[in-house]
This record gives C-alpha cells, sequence and structure tokens, in this order.
C-alpha cells in the first residue's frame, strides 16, 4: 500500500480518529488512546518523507467511568481532505 492508504489504513485499524491533506505542506491529526497514537506515529515515521515532525499533542485524563469515545472532539473514523484545503 501506498503513504496516502497507509495514513489512512492504520489510523482505522487503531481505532483513531481524524484527518489527513496530502501534499505541501501536508498535515495528519489524530485523536485516541495515548499508546495508540504513539504507535501510529511511531510507523508514520518509518514511512518516507521529506520531513515529518510532531507539532503538538494534548493528553487528557479519561475520568474513571468513562472512555476516550466519550471524550472524543472530532468524529470516529479518519477522513483525507483535498489538497486545497
Amino acid at each position: 500500500a501506498g503513504k496516502r492508504a497507509a495514513v489512512q489504513d492504520w489510523a482505522l485499524e487503531l481505532k483513531l480518529g481524524g484527518y489527513s491533506k496530502i501534499g505541501w505542506p501536508g498535515i495528519v491529526i489524530v485523536e485516541g488512546e495515548e499508546a495508540r497514537v504513539d504507535a501510529y506515529v511511531r510507523a508514520l515515521k518509518r514511512l518516507k518523507w521529506q520531513h515529518m515532525e510532531v507539532r503538538g499533542e494534548e493528553i487528557e485524563e479519561v475520568p474513571e467511568g468513562s472512555s476516550v469515545d466519550l471524550l472524543r472532539r472530532l468524529h470516529w473514523g479518519f477522513e483525507e481532505l483535498p489538497e486545497s484545503g
């Protein structure tokens, strides 16, 4: 699979929600369980990119009796945005 497919497929496999925009500048925004997001970032870094860096992250505590899914700000699933933004 190409990079484009990997960006989306890996996010879905790891149950992450978010968006990607391929091109220059490209961007990937994901949310989900911290360990899954970390695994996703490690996988993306193994692909050949001209440049890639994590520019920001937010970590929230999940209250007892709640779940990451109940706290999501983005929809569940992963969507590629058009190159025009």
